[in-house]
């Protein structure tokens, strides 16, 4: 059976757990692995740098969101470190994934995600109740997938040992963060010491 992406992008949405077995089977080597962080960080830049033109955000925002490169790193930096933090956390939940298989994993969920931008960015300009509800329904639609691919990832017995191993990741990220961001000298929230 021949798979295409249009196929594989449906299977995703429907099947999730068989579109996650078929991504596992992909035989990548290391360096097209990262090459395909790459390309998902640039293509969430791009549709993200396309949204803020078309629909400016509100006084107040960062402006890391109107800086495409910084964006960009941003998202490669994370798709990185949420595959390493999955990894770390599935393990100690029981689960078997290794960091290849995950990593693979969440640059596709990516990749699915910015199509889905992309029709909504349409949708919101057109219609923008109609895009706000759909903005809603992708991101739902998103967490069901990313449960599964978890599972199928760690080869977890159920959606709600994903969904701890979601709790634990995201517990860790938060923490890893915070350390990571005290360690450059980020103060907590923009208050100043008093010294």
């Amino acid at each position: 059976m021949t798979v295409t992406w249009q196929s594989l992008f449906v299977t995703t949405l429907r099947l999730p757990e068989e579109a996650a077995n078929f991504i596992l089977s992909l035989q990548l080597s290391r360096s097209e692995l990262w090459l395909s962080v790459l390309a998902a960080a640039a293509l969430n830049a791009l549709i993200t740098g396309l949204s803020i033109v078309l629909m400016p955000l509100p006084a107040g925002w960062p402006n890391l969101f109107s800086n495409p490169l910084a964006y960009f790193v941003i998202v490669a930096g994370g798709l990185v470190l949420l595959g390493h933090v999955l990894t770390w956390s599935g393990r100690w939940i029981g689960g078997s994934g290794a960091l290849d298989d995950l990593v693979k994993l969440m640059v596709w969920l990516q990749l699915v995600r910015v199509v889905l931008q992309a029709f909504g960015l349409v949708l919101v300009v057109a219609a923008p109740v109609l895009g706000a509800l759909y903005g809603l329904a992708t991101g739902l639609l998103s967490l069901w997938i990313l449960l599964n691919f978890v599972k199928v990832g760690h080869s977890l017995e159920s959606l709600g040992s994903a969904a701890l191993v979601l709790f634990a990741t995201f517990v860790g990220m938060i923490i890893g963060l915070s350390l990571l961001l005290s360690l450059i000298g980020v103060g907590s929230l923009g208050v100043v010491p008093v010294v």
